[in-house]
């Protein structure tokens, strides 16, 4: 996704401050802004899916969108140059988690059609394998992995 840079801004205010109202998020800006051109940046972030507006007339507040902070680009380098205590992480597992991913496009078009692709090669790569053969090497596999993921 491309934001412009005052969305960006908008998007880092709710990061550091979730839920606040329009009036909050014009003050956080520092920057003078018409109330029309801060309605249509904060309704294209809505439409984007990158924020949540809930309320009604006066009562609206905004927050950052649970999908994009799943899928927001996160710079590695920058995340493990910090100690480890100053690291932005969630304290809470986040349970709203699967039905987002479930109701999200993980892939593009690409990466499917490469996934595809690749278990197409693996099926036919097996096909003749026998059962007792493939069970062993899965077990293997199985086993590596449950060492290497502790």
């Amino acid at each position: 996704m491309k934001f412009t840079y005052r969305q960006q801004k908008i998007i880092e205010i709710l990061k550091n401050h979730p839920n606040v109202s329009i009036s909050e998020i014009r003050d956080f800006l520092n920057e003078d802004i018409s109330q029309p051109t801060l309605n249509r940046d904060l309704a294209k972030l809505v439409e984007l899916s990158a924020i949540e507006k809930t309320g009604k007339a006066r009562a609206i507040r905004y927050r950052l969108s649970t999908g994009f902070m799943l899928f927001e680009p996160i710079d590695l380098d920058e995340y493990f140059a910090k100690e480890i205590d100053f690291r932005n992480g969630n304290k809470h597992f986040n349970n709203e988690i699967f039905s987002v991913i479930e109701d999200s496009q993980l892939f593009s078009t690409e990466e499917e059609k490469y996934l595809v692709a690749i278990k197409d090669k693996y099926s036919k790569n097996i096909k003749d394998i026998p059962v007792t053969i493939y069970q062993k090497e899965l077990e293997r596999l199985t086993i590596d992995l449950s060492w290497k993921s502790s």
